[in-house]
């Protein structure tokens, strides 16, 4: 995303360790705040997610600005993959759902 233009909610840079995910608990769902919000739930279904009331009380969800990738999904399967093929396919499939929310 970073490649793309994007930077990190400050908070959770901050939040960032060596792993290339930071686990965040109901309590501090509101750090995850931003202009666009991009999760990929790993081992629990996209619904854990999106259900919890604490999750739709986020201003970037309340406002249709975010995406949550099932991680069977085509999309997170290929940045799982990290493949020179794999890359490309995400970014064409990625791209278009982005433009919808920031626009």
């Amino acid at each position: 995303m970073t490649e793309l233009g994007f930077v990190n909610n400050p908070q959770v840079q901050a939040a960032a360790t060596d792993d290339f995910f930071i686990t965040v608990s109901d309590e501090n769902l509101g750090m995850l705040d931003s202009d666009l919000l991009i999760v990929l739930p790993i081992y629990v279904p996209a619904a854990e997610v999106t259900d919890n009331p604490v999750f739709q009380q986020i201003p970037a969800v309340r406002d249709g600005r975010f995406l949550v990738l099932d991680s069977d999904s085509d999309i997170s399967a290929a940045f799982s993959t990290n493949s020179v093929l794999s890359v490309p396919f995400a970014l064409d499939e990625l791209v278009p759902l982005v433009a919808e929310r920031v626009n």
